[in-house]
């Protein structure tokens, strides 16, 4: 068969080679060529099967230089491909000697979730997870570590199993908290003022005049009064010894499951854009001017829920599940 590639005509004549035109026409036969030889050669053929793409630019412009330039490509993916086998390998090899746990909750259904978020957590054993270039690795290293996945996945299952009686335990233990709570909140709602509780169960109250009336009473109930508000807060790092015994004090008297924080508060800061009022020597870099702190106190607040999770929207007329409370003390 018969083939056109384009001529270097510029690298002919630094070799010294009599390159009399820009395309030469070679004669190629298939069935000399390997595998390798004819796919690279094939995959470079322009749509009329006749003309080699303008990346193959031969010298000479003989069969023997589009052989060998062939070779050459296919020697380097060899290497590539060689190299990201070694990458491969090595990396299944680690994962199929790790023998790695992690811990997992548990929630009530059996569901794996995170530690945090389930009702009792378990060791369990870590399935490796997909290497980098796991498709380059050897076949036999690649049947190796599914061998394993499927092991330590028979192991997960056999350590979550062990563990179902102490969740059963443990979700009946939740059980038991969320009515108890539920019975509190519920108590709550019901000391609500009757023309309160009307208006709302009858769509014509406001939510968030339902929790303020409730979370006054959950402050009353606790021992702490109202509070005015602020702008803006802060944490505070550091405090004197009587702080430190006033703030002690408020954690022991504190509703079980509070938040206990010791903060500066204040109104103002942060700032503004300048106007064309301002002294210039207040005016920074950014054209900008600090607004003075007000109402600076040192104060303690006091985060703990009534009855269970708190909802994040209350259908109109509905009872609530729970209710974030807050209160706050003077920290001095």
């Amino acid at each position: 068969m018969k083939l056109l590639a384009k001529i270097n005509q510029r690298e002919a004549l630094r070799q010294g080679i009599d390159a009399t035109q820009s395309t030469s026409e070679i004669t190629l036969d298939p069935a000399a060529l390997t595998a390798d030889q004819r796919a690279w050669i094939a995959d470079r053929l322009d749509a009329d099967g006749y003309t080699l793409r303008a990346g193959v630019i031969l010298v000479r412009g003989t069969s023997e230089e589009l052989i060998a330039l062939a070779d050459q490509a296919i020697a380097a993916r060899a290497a590539e491909q060689a190299t990201w086998r070694e990458i491969a390998d090595a990396a299944v090899r680690a994962a199929i000697s790790s023998r790695a746990t992690e811990t997992i909750g548990l929630c009530g259904d059996g569901r794996e979730g995170h530690p945090a978020d389930g009702l009792i957590t378990v060791r369990v054993p870590r399935i490796p997870s997909t290497p980098s270039h796991e498709s380059h690795a050897s076949p036999e290293l690649v049947a190796e570590l599914d061998r394993v996945r499927e092991e330590l996945r028979a192991a997960r299952a056999a350590a979550i199993e062990e563990a179902l009686p102490r969740l059963r335990v443990a979700a009946a233990q939740r059980e038991r908290e969320e009515e108890e709570a539920l019975r509190e909140i519920d108590a709550l709602y019901d000391r609500l003022e009757p023309e309160l509780r009307e208006r709302w169960e009858a769509g014509f109250a406001d939510e968030d005049e339902l929790r303020k009336a409730m979370r006054s009473l959950a402050r009353a109930d606790a021992g702490y009064a109202g509070y005015t508000g602020w702008e803006r807060s802060e944490s505070i790092s550091s405090l004197s010894d009587d702080e430190f015994r006033r703030l002690r004090e408020i954690e022991a008297a504190a509703p079980g499951g509070a938040t206990v924080e010791p903060m500066r508060v204040y109104d103002g800061g942060g700032y503004r854009a300048a106007r064309d009022d301002d002294d210039p020597d207040e005016i920074d870099n950014d054209g900008e001017v600090a607004i003075p702190r007000e109402n600076v106190r040192r104060v303690v607040t006091i985060d703990w829920t009534v009855g269970w999770e708190p909802d994040q929207y209350l259908p109109q007329g509905k009872r609530p599940r729970g209710l974030k409370v807050r209160a706050v003390l003077p920290l001095s």
